[in-house]
């Protein structure tokens, strides 16, 4: 299983942690190994269940698997809100988070030469008429 590491911070978020993410790079067949820091805003799971869930989703869907450097953040991104959704699917509406940040430093097996990235989601649950409904 992926190793995952997470910390529930003072400021009211969640810290989570993937080290030595190993993929492979669809265009040169290269090893890829990647760090992942996730944030977000604390909500009503249990972190330590949902990092299991979390870590079997990256297993069978990104550890290993040809994919580029620059998705990596993208594909753990969907992992996390569609487990959350899944851990929290009786609150309806409001099982998605509402703000999770994803970053990303992949770097080359070989050392040579890496990339930084993020990507950021927030949800917002509107009325019919695209108003807040909190």
């Amino acid at each position: 299983m992926a190793g995952i590491k997470y910390k529930k911070l003072p400021n009211g978020r969640v810290f989570i942690e993937i080290r030595d993410l190993r993929t492979e790079c669809p265009f040169s067949s290269k090893g890829d190994i990647s760090d992942i820091i996730i944030t977000c805003k604390k909500s009503s799971l249990d972190y330590e269940e949902f990092a299991e869930y979390l870590s079997h989703y990256i297993d069978e869907n990104i550890k290993g698997k040809e994919i580029e450097m620059e998705v990596i953040p993208i594909e753990v991104l969907k992992g996390y809100v569609t487990e959350c959704i899944k851990l929290r699917i009786e609150e309806g509406r409001y099982a998605a988070p509402e703000e999770v940040e994803v970053e990303c430093i992949s770097r080359k097996e070989d050392g040579k030469w890496g990339i930084f990235t993020k990507v950021k989601f927030d949800r917002k649950v509107l009325d019919k008429r695209g108003l807040n409904v909190y």
